[in-house]
């Protein structure tokens, strides 16, 4: 059988003005072979571990949020609904950047339609500026890839 990437996405969350909020994401990759269902049951098997491996990165500016009261919307966060409601290629495009980043540290070419598992890590706290860097939980700050 012929081997493919395949990846373990994160997107993390916490409430932002009491809206679920997506603010961070996170990849690891594998290469692996067998059935789509052996590298689903791989990713799953995999997923607690990976996300402790994982590439991780604030979320692009790309994604605001914007307010009608005229104040200025707040870059690089998304609210979970609006992800939800993503269908599986709009899923994909939040993970451009870091995708980016693996095809480039790694020489592996993305796939158009990859076989990936994303999970959302729900943050009980961020500290600071989401948009100029934060402390998870008391912890160092997490270092950026993009």
């Amino acid at each position: 059988m012929k081997k493919e990437a395949i990846y373990n996405c994160y997107y993390e969350h916490t409430e932002i003005e009491g809206i679920p909020t997506i603010f961070a994401l996170g990849i690891k990759h594998h290469i692996k072979s067998g059935s789509d269902e052996e590298k689903m049951q791989f990713l799953l098997d995999n997923c607690e571990e990976d996300f402790k491996t994982a590439k991780h990165a604030l979320l692009s500016k790309r994604f605001s949020v914007g307010f009608c009261d005229g104040k200025e919307g707040i870059k690089g966060i998304l609210p979970i609904e609006g992800f939800h409601s993503f269908d599986y290629s709009h899923k994909i495009d939040l993970f451009e950047e870091l995708f980016a980043c693996l095809e480039k540290e790694y020489k592996i070419k993305v796939a158009r339609e990859p076989m990936l598992c994303i999970t959302g890590v729900t943050r009980s706290h961020v500290e600071g500026k989401i948009s100029a860097g934060y402390k998870i939980d008391n912890q160092k700050p997490v270092e950026y890839v993009v």
